[in-house]
C-alpha cells in the first residue's frame, strides 16, 4: 500500500464498487431463497399427497381385500350351484331317457 494518501474520488469509488458487489450478492440470495422456499413448498406438498395416498391404501387396503373375500365366495357360491343345477339337469335327462324307453318297449 502507499503512503500517497486516496483522493476522495477514489475513496467513494471503491465505496461504490462494494456497494455494487453487496447489491450483486443480495440479488443473488433472494434468488436462492426464493428457490428453497418453491422447493420446501413442493416438498410439503409431495410428503402430503404421499400421506394422503397412505391414508387411503391404509383404509381401502381391509376394505379392497373384505370385497375381494366376499366376491371369493360369492363365486364359489354360483359354481356350486352351477355343479348342483348342472347334476340336476343331467338326471333329470337321464330319468327323462329311461322314461321314454320303458314307453317304447
Amino acid at each position: 500500500m502507499s503512503d500517497t494518501p486516496r483522493t476522495d474520488k477514489e475513496i467513494v469509488g471503491e465505496l461504490l464498487v462494494f456497494a455494487s458487489f453487496a447489491r450483486k450478492l443480495e440479488r443473488e440470495l433472494a434468488a436462492v431463497t426464493e428457490q428453497r422456499d418453491r422447493l420446501v413448498e413442493a416438498l410439503l406438498w409431495a410428503k402430503k399427497e404421499h400421506d394422503a395416498r397412505i391414508a387411503v391404501f391404509a383404509y381401502a387396503g381391509p376394505v379392497i381385500s373384505a370385497e375381494y373375500e366376499r366376491l371369493g365366495m360369492r363365486l364359489m357360491e354360483a359354481k356350486h350351484n352351477a355343479t348342483i343345477a348342472r347334476e340336476s339337469a343331467l338326471a333329470i335327462v337321464k330319468e327323462t331317457k329311461k322314461q321314454q324307453k320303458k314307453t317304447t318297449h
